[in-house]
């Protein structure tokens, strides 16, 4: 059994949802295969490179905050940050 708050699911441990996660990887996914502006026409983003990438990151950071190990997603947030510069 779980129980899920705003955005968390508490099961054994506390995690944030793998539909949210999911979402995070696949944008990390295009815009490593299509370039970050091929992306955002492709999903038809109205927000610009940066905010995007904010947003981005702001979600990774979240996860970070939940389980500050996750490797994968320290990764992510290693590759966004490179972006971002």
């Amino acid at each position: 059994m779980y129980k899920k708050l705003i955005w968390l699911v508490v099961n054994k441990k506390i995690e944030v949802p793998k539909t949210y996660r999911k979402e995070i990887r696949k944008g990390i996914y295009y815009i490593k295969k299509y370039s970050l502006k091929s992306h955002l026409r492709r999903i038809e983003s109205t927000k610009s490179v940066q905010e995007y990438l904010r947003s981005l990151s702001g979600k990774i950071a979240y996860i970070l905050m939940i389980n500050k190990n996750n490797q994968e997603f320290q990764k992510y947030k290693l590759e966004i940050d490179k972006i971002r510069k």
